[in-house]
């Protein structure tokens, strides 16, 4: 309790106590991620739209062809996930060791 509290002004963009790098740096990474989230959002609302309001293909999706492409495409996005990953984990866990190794 009789410890020298250090006090943190958010006004100086100094909030942590071993903050090194740039206050500016960390909002642009922010203002990146953000981005790309929004634009992902967008995306994906604009072709979900696409598919609800063209009325052939919203009917095509209530087929069984259209429910068999979607299973499809399902997949072949996890297989696809799980590749990447699995590759990248892979060169990450080698390079690692290898790191350490030498």
């Amino acid at each position: 309790m009789g410890k020298d509290k250090q006090h943190h002004d958010i006004e100086t963009g100094k909030n942590y106590p071993n903050q090194m790098e740039d206050p500016q740096l960390r909002w642009g990474f922010i203002r990146k991620v953000y981005s790309i989230l929004t634009l992902q959002l967008l995306l994906t609302v604009a072709i979900a739209s696409i598919v609800v309001v063209t009325p052939r293909i919203n009917q095509f999706f209530h087929t069984r062809a259209g429910l068999i492409t979607y299973i499809i495409i399902a997949v072949c996005t996890m297989i696809s996930k799980e590749l990447l990953c699995f590759f990248f984990h892979s060169a990450n866990t080698l390079l690692t060791k290898g790191s350490c190794v030498s």
